[in-house]
């Protein structure tokens, strides 16, 4: 006798009729697939996070565009390609000393991994008075002619290859 009664009596039930599969291989298949799906979903749905670099600089962009593109040209050796899995934003003083710190904290702002200065000491100070957390990379060297003048004097930049420093 059944303790827990019900208005259903288990005579009165049918079994579900069973349907045969026309292709076992391809419900299998179909099954791998969804699991392998399900598992990578995570993956696929974050998006892999890109490098984001600062390009500071006392000079115009002008005068700045060769050193520029013998950074874009190191990295691409590596692998980084600007606006495909890496992005670079650009900040130019245009000579004026007095722009340099707004410029430094705008890409602070923009939350960038590293800032690559070129420009001279001035340019380097004022980076590392905005951030003591983000890398800051020196480039020049070589003789380049980008050294900021101070009070008739060159200061020469620092002769860093900053695409060996950057991502590696």
């Amino acid at each position: 006798m059944n303790p827990f009664p019900s208005k259903f009596s288990s005579d009165n039930r049918k079994a579900a009729p069973r349907t045969k599969i026309g292709n076992p291989k391809l419900v299998w298949s179909l099954a791998l697939v969804l699991t392998f799906v399900s598992l990578a979903g995570g993956a696929w749905a974050q998006p892999k996070k890109v490098p984001r670099i600062g390009y500071l600089s006392a000079a115009d962009p002008v005068r700045e565009s060769a050193r520029a593109e013998r950074i874009r040209l190191a990295l691409r050796e590596r692998g980084y390609i600007e606006g495909q899995n890496l992005a670079i934003h650009y900040r130019y003083a245009d000579g004026k000393r007095a722009r340099f710190p707004e410029l430094a904290t705008e890409l602070v702002g923009l939350k960038v991994d590293i800032i690559v200065v070129s420009g001279g000491n001035r340019l380097i100070q004022a980076a590392r008075n905005t951030t003591k957390t983000i890398p800051i990379v020196m480039t020049g060297g070589g003789g380049d002619s980008n050294a900021e003048r101070d009070n008739g004097r060159e200061q020469e930049d620092f002769g860093y290859s900053s695409a060996g420093l950057l991502l590696n």
